[in-house]
């Protein structure tokens, strides 16, 4: 319960109402008891009184099932926290048939080449959730190049070869 040494104005008294602070018959001090109206409570269903956002995404920590909004769940993430764009690949710039997340969604860019050759598309799904700089990170010895021109063909597809559950 609130108490004020002073009469609300009918604009605090619609704010708190509209923040949850008050809710019908009495006092709302969150669904689940964490001092904060349902309203504005970013994750009404468990018990979060710091309403921690990590990711800045409006879904609270503890209720977030993707952390670093790549799309890819975090029960299934293999590389949580990945950054897209990726922060240092391609160092140089983009190579024919390499591949790198360089701008804000979770397909992988690459150059096409010129004339006949592989026309591969990867998605961020495809690599368990990693960026280039990831799996390059987890396999320190394929870096030359990749760094500077993104990941091959190759590499990201021995990656998703071994990442799948179904690896034959």
């Amino acid at each position: 319960m609130a108490v004020y040494d002073r009469a609300l104005s009918p604009d605090e008294i619609m704010a708190h109402y509209r923040n949850g602070k008050y809710f019908g018959y009495g006092f709302n001090y969150g669904y689940i008891g964490d001092g904060v109206g349902d309203v504005c409570d970013n994750c009404s269903t468990i018990h979060n009184p710091d309403q921690a956002d990590a990711d800045g995404d409006g879904v609270g920590d503890l209720c977030d099932t993707d952390d670093d909004n790549d799309e890819v769940a975090d029960d299934i993430d293999m590389c949580p926290m990945t950054s897209i764009p990726e922060l240092t690949v391609p160092s140089v710039k983009l190579g024919d048939n390499r591949f790198a997340l360089i701008d804000n969604d979770n397909i992988f860019d690459t150059v096409s080449p010129k004339g006949e050759g592989p026309r591969k598309f990867f998605t961020i799904e495809d690599t368990g959730g990693c960026s280039c700089e990831q799996i390059l990170a987890a396999n320190p010895g394929e870096q030359k190049g990749h760094i500077k021109f993104g990941c091959s063909v190759g590499i990201m597809e021995e990656w998703i070869d071994s990442i799948s559950p179904l690896n034959f």
